[in-house]
């Protein structure tokens, strides 16, 4: 049986971003924050909704 390394990286990114999210959310809150989750947001998007591969 085959492996699918595109989908075991992009949770692996996943679960890096969700870390990043909670660290920020435990640590002090200031103008940034918005901003960086934000950021998080968008790039769980990206890698959420963009899949590549082959179709037979």
């Amino acid at each position: 049986m085959s492996t699918n390394i595109s989908k075991q990286k992009r949770e692996d990114l996943l679960a890096k971003i969700k870390e990043i999210r909670n660290y920020i959310a435990a640590a002090p809150q200031d103008e940034n924050t918005g901003n960086l989750l934000s950021y998080l947001s968008d790039l769980e998007k990206d890698v959420k909704d963009k899949k590549y591969g082959l179709v037979f």
